[in-house]
């Protein structure tokens, strides 16, 4: 299933830099015209994606005049990485710059081993420095959920792993012989009457709950005061009604603005 939102695909003969977010479930591809987000899509990351298939996606979305001025991707994935260095190496033929957790970005890397740091995780750092007030706690909702903390000074002082909601659901069905697989959605109520209920309830109840503690904890631990609080990534907005007593915003795009952003600081 491919997932897209766009502004106005008639992109006329501005140069676009495209940011391209490689996750563990999905690559999602930005276009930029001069800062602005103007086109999104993701494709599955999966065996099955090919740099031929993944060009026959990319024709759909883009004009045949749209001239593309460079490229820059963060991933988790082996697999894809080598996919989308081929698709842009043999379709594309611009600059590819990938985004690593020890470039100089802007952001400091506080991690006792900095290779461990995702990318991605830097490029989110990055969008919330330019986007938001510091000091910020940035939830990344994905395959995985990270919490992770800025300061003032613009340092990447440490973060949380947790499993996401999705992945959640997804072990329960098959870890499980009676529990279905369920629609992700908000219960009217925490205290279910049936299973499918219950599940939603756990999910999105009790992950908002346990969101909501650890980042009180981070903030008693850490000392900081007043932080910019951002949900992002594709759960975010699912999970958003029963945060907004604490957030400062959703933005479900924010790692492809952090690509972008390093694609021109790099």
């Amino acid at each position: 299933m491919i997932d897209f939102e766009y502004k106005n695909l008639r992109f006329g003969r501005k140069k676009m830099i495209i940011a391209v977010d490689i996750g563990n479930t999905t690559a999602s591809f930005g276009f930029f015209k001069e800062g602005e987000l103007e086109l999104r899509f993701s494709l599955p990351s999966s065996t099955r994606i090919t740099p031929d298939k993944c060009w026959k996606k990319f024709q759909s979305f883009i004009e045949p005049t749209t001239k593309i001025k460079g490229v820059i991707f963060s991933s988790v994935s082996p697999y894809m990485t080598n996919v989308i260095k081929k698709f842009f190496d043999k379709y594309v033929k611009v600059t590819i710059k990938e985004l690593k957790s020890d470039d100089d970005v802007g952001i400091v890397n506080c991690y006792e081993k900095p290779q461990q740091l995702g990318a991605d995780r830097m490029a989110n750092a990055l969008a919330a420095k330019k986007l938001y007030k510091l000091p910020s706690i940035i939830i990344d909702l994905g395959t995985a959920i990270t919490i992770d903390v800025i300061d003032e000074k613009s340092a990447f002082i440490g973060g949380i792993i947790l499993p996401g909601i999705g992945t959640s659901a997804e072990a329960l069905h098959k870890k499980t012989s009676l529990l279905p697989k369920i629609e992700l959605v908000i219960p009217q109520y925490v205290l279910a009457r049936n299973t499918i209920s219950a599940i939603q309830s756990g999910l999105t109840y009790g992950f908002a709950g346990m969101l909501k503690s650890l980042v009180r904890n981070i903030i008693v631990e850490t000392g900081i005061k007043t932080p910019s609080i951002i949900l992002t990534g594709g759960h975010s907005r699912v999970i958003e009604p029963l945060m907004s007593d604490i957030s400062t915003a959703v933005d479900p795009d924010l790692t492809l603005k952090g690509l972008y952003y390093a694609y021109i600081t790099m």
